[in-house]
């Protein structure tokens, strides 16, 4: 195997061989997995905590980096008076629907073809807080691990327990391997997840910035994903730990390698970044077609936060979602595979002292 040389520059672009067009990932069912564990899961709605909405809501003008709840809605008045059907209290509705033909009104006159109408406390006191809470609900892995046959599978047991090793400490490892023993079942958001991972499963913040960047390389640690050198730039707006695609390429470069999946099964950690290849051909690879990153658990199974809005939680995802997800908004989907090199990669990196020149 040819190995893949990366080198950082002043540009947009890092430095790739020539057969790096083996590892280019087409398909998320060519991506073979290393561990397969005996388990059920099933998809659950989890919902913007009220305290964080109403927060959101009523802090959003004294700091631009908390995010609004904006009511987003094409300029069509048809479809504003079903909006306000299906959120309005109860002898709310002409009120509700009296704001959203105002805004409907005010972005016509804009030449804009989407309303976006960030809601106000006033606004807030006329909508049924339940059904607002329904409308920013997204989808959850809930995953239980069979403990009883993992227990009498000791490769697969021994697999899990290695993979896990650089990221949960020994002191977990071994309360996991108790339960296992004792045939309870093994829920992954408790018992399976690195602390950053497992602090923040199925939360909202209340920022815009803290991003999938940041969430794929602070499942490693919390040193990449608060690191000064890698997250350089402080975006004005945006919650300080938001990570950009340049910096996330810079910390991949310095911290990671990149596996070639046709001969190498993905595992516990590896982190999927997903491109958007352009049409034209080029012989470097530019952080620009970046679009998002992943954490791999296992079982076709992923640790992911879907955008930079407060309206995505961090969730288990499946790799088939995921891909589905994106299939959708890059022209050209594709897909590499980085793993860390450390034996525990929740230690902080080495220092760099390369130049990071923007």
């Amino acid at each position: 195997m040819t190995s893949t040389v990366f080198s950082f520059t002043s540009t947009a672009y890092s430095i790739i061989t020539a057969n790096d067009s083996r590892v280019w990932v087409k398909n998320y069912q060519d991506l073979e997995y290393s561990l397969t564990l005996p388990l059920n899961s099933k998809s659950v709605m989890i919902k913007i905590p009220k305290k964080k909405l109403f927060y959101r809501i009523r802090n959003f003008q004294r700091s631009q980096s908390i995010e609004p709840i904006f009511l987003k809605f094409p300029t069509d008045t048809n479809y504003a008076s079903k909006l306000a059907q299906s959120l309005a209290k109860e002898d709310h509705y002409y009120n509700l629907y009296k704001i959203l033909k105002l805004s409907i009104d005010d972005a016509k006159s804009n030449q804009n073809n989407m309303v976006k109408l960030p809601v106000s406390p006033s606004i807030l006191k006329m909508l049924n807080k339940e059904k607002l809470r329904q409308k920013f609900q997204n989808t959850h892995k809930m995953i239980l691990v069979n403990a009883k046959t993992l227990r009498h599978n000791k490769t697969k047991l021994d697999m899990l327990t290695s993979q896990l090793k650089p990221f949960i400490n020994e002191s977990e490892r071994l309360k996991l391997l108790s339960k296992i023993n004792k045939q309870h079942h093994i829920e992954v958001d408790k018992d399976l997840l690195p602390k950053f991972a497992k602090k923040t499963v199925k939360t909202y913040t209340v920022f815009r910035g803290p991003n999938c960047f940041h969430a794929a390389l602070s499942f490693h640690s919390k040193f990449l994903g608060q690191s000064a050198f890698f997250n350089v730039i402080r975006e004005k707006g945006y919650h300080s730990s938001m990570i950009n695609y340049d910096e996330l390429w810079r910390a991949l470069n310095s911290n990671f390698y990149e596996i070639n999946t046709a001969i190498e099964p993905i595992k516990y950690g590896d982190i999927l970044v997903f491109f958007d290849l352009p049409a034209i051909h080029h012989t470097h690879i530019s952080f620009r077609w970046i679009k998002h990153t992943a954490a791999y658990l296992f079982n076709g199974f992923t640790f992911s936060k879907g955008s930079k809005s407060a309206n995505s939680p961090y969730t288990i995802k499946s790799l088939k979602s995921e891909w589905d997800t994106w299939s959708k908004i890059a022209k050209k989907l594709r897909v590499k595979v980085f793993r860390r090199g450390l034996k525990n990669v929740t230690k902080r990196p080495p220092q760099d002292l390369t130049d990071w020149i923007y």
